[in-house]
């Protein structure tokens, strides 16, 4: 029965002239609608009087799901100030997906309409993944103008899958409209569940949401924190320098090398890498890598013909901020 509905719909119907309300919000035509499990959906057609006097409502497709319907499925229904009214509920505790179709004595083609039945409170539906981890409980730390990647889990197997949601920034502290970016855009509905946003490049909080059309099922994430890519001042030879700007040591001379946080922010190590070698060697003091910030390092590039031209390279991280890396070009053409 399922598949010849499917088949005969393809085709202009009569029920084109007919309006169909979930929970009040219209349902455009053959548009997959919501149902809320647990909880009363009210479902109103409009319909005029040459394509439906009366209406018999049917569940052909139940999806192991438990569906009341008052009045009940399979009767036929009288307008009510030209309106057909149902109250369905699903049962609370699983999702999946039916099929409603509405009959008509006038029309000889069904009206058939898929529905997916959801918690509101889409937690319950899926986890949201940022780098293929879970939000922890704390919420999640964003660096600005680092993107970074948010996907999801599905947990009732892929009830959600393509289905339309939409995702939005919530701040909470700091921030301004635009201060997070996403693509695809904000609150723009898509079926592909994969965002990439991006932060600003300055400090502060917000949560992300994530929501069916209308809102009629939504979740927050925790609070999530926006910092600033400049968190760290970095000083060489007594001068502040800016970043991505190329160093100059002197040869044979021992250089100060030093990162401090520009607020305050929690104690973390940052590890130095070496990514290429000065070309007449160098030493660097302390030979552990890895040291507490504020640690003053101690750079030493050997003064012989070797490096007296070319270049060497030195990487930053940072423990407490993973996304946080300095690349630091030590140019010797001078």
């Amino acid at each position: 029965m399922t598949t010849h509905l499917k088949n005969t719909l393809v085709a202009a119907s009569p029920w084109e002239q007919a309006t169909l309300l979930i929970n009040g919000k219209k349902v455009e035509w053959r548009a997959e609608f919501v149902l809320l499990r647990g909880q009363e959906n009210a479902v109103t057609v409009s319909a005029p009087p040459e394509i439906a006097g009366a209406i018999n409502l049917g569940l052909v497709e139940g999806g192991g799901l438990t569906i009341v319907a008052s009045p009940k499925f399979d009767g036929w229904v009288a307008p009510v100030n030209g309106k057909f009214n149902w109250k369905i509920t699903p049962g609370a505790g699983k999702s999946g997906r039916i099929t409603l179709v509405f009959f008509s004595r006038e029309v000889q083609v069904p009206w058939e309409h898929r529905s997916l039945v959801i918690s509101s409170n889409l937690a319950d539906e899926v986890r949201v993944l940022l780098g293929g981890v879970a939000i922890p409980p704390n919420g999640a730390d964003f660096m600005g103008e680092k993107t970074q990647t948010l996907t999801l889990d599905y947990l009732n197997a892929d009830v959600l899958k393509n289905a339309p949601l939409a995702l939005d920034a919530i701040l909470v502290t700091g921030l301004v409209p635009g201060d997070v970016k996403s693509v695809p855009t904000l609150k723009q509905l898509t079926t592909k569940h994969e965002w990439y946003l991006t932060g600003g490049n300055k400090n502060g909080t917000f949560r992300l949401k994530l929501s069916t059309e209308h809102d009629l099922a939504v979740m927050e994430t925790p609070t999530n924190r926006l910092q600033t890519s400049e968190i760290f001042e970095i000083w060489f030879d007594g001068v502040k320098r800016q970043p991505g700007l190329d160093l100059y040591p002197p040869l044979g001379k021992e250089l100060d090398l030093v990162f401090r946080p520009t607020s305050n922010i929690p104690t973390t190590r940052h590890t130095l890498s070496v990514v290429k070698e000065a070309p007449g060697g160098m030493t660097i003091i302390p030979t552990g890598n890895i040291q507490n910030i504020g640690t003053v390092w101690k750079l030493n590039v050997r003064d012989n013909n070797a490096n007296s031209s070319g270049f060497f390279l030195i990487a930053v991280t940072f423990e407490a901020y993973p996304d946080l890396r300095y690349d630091l070009r030590f140019n010797l053409d001078f």
